[in-house]
């Protein structure tokens, strides 16, 4: 753990798409009681909002309604949990350059975190399915994995989708289990639904 943390602190470099910081910003409007709404000014939703007969405002935030709030929701949990003196430090001035801004090491720590829950998933399954020697290899190998770090320091939530398609499998082999041990596993398989 004190490695993979080392590791993200030092090979990330800030989000590295506009997509994460659209997530971010959205995160931040949910967790701030603004709803699903954006300070990115699309045309399409600005057309329909003057269509309704509502002008342009600059200040006012416009609806979300082009991204899927998976990831900004778990931002938005974060950024609720941490007490309100610390969000606003994280958003209060831009860094001196090279210094980091405050609200993008949330991210990266998130991203992180949900590393560590994929692996110890990837342990549960590959115990589960195989025997404790594959649960461990490839909990390693999640861990260790290039590409995979790849998208932990873009804080990106690929991490999170990892978490969210291994809690699907492990829901599968619970349901699975079930139905092998005569029962009919709707618990499993409304979380699948769910997932």
């Amino acid at each position: 753990m004190a490695l993979s943390v080392t590791v993200a602190y030092k090979q990330f470099h800030g989000p590295r798409t506009e997509e994460t910081l659209r997530q971010a910003d959205l995160g931040r409007s949910i967790a701030a009681g603004q709803g699903f709404t954006s300070s990115v000014n699309y045309p399409q939703v600005q057309a329909t909002l003057e269509r309704q007969g509502q002008l342009f405002d600059q200040q006012r935030r416009l609806p979300e309604v082009y991204q899927a709030p998976g990831y900004a929701m778990v931002i938005a949990g974060v950024l609720a949990i941490l007490p309100d003196q610390t969000v606003q430090s994280l958003f209060a001035q831009p860094p001196q350059p090279p210094d980091g801004f405050g609200a993008d090491y949330v991210l990266l720590a998130l991203n992180v975190i949900l590393l560590w829950i994929a692996a110890l998933q990837t342990w549960r399954l590959g115990t589960h399915l195989f025997d404790p020697a594959a649960g461990r290899l490839a909990a390693l190998i999640v861990m260790l994995s290039t590409p995979i770090w790849m998208h932990v320091v873009a804080v990106d939530g690929t991490a999170l989708a990892m978490v969210l398609v291994l809690g699907l499998f492990q829901l599968l082999t619970a349901a699975d289990a079930a139905v092998a041990a005569g029962s009919r596993g709707w618990a499993a398989w409304l979380g699948v639904g769910v997932v």
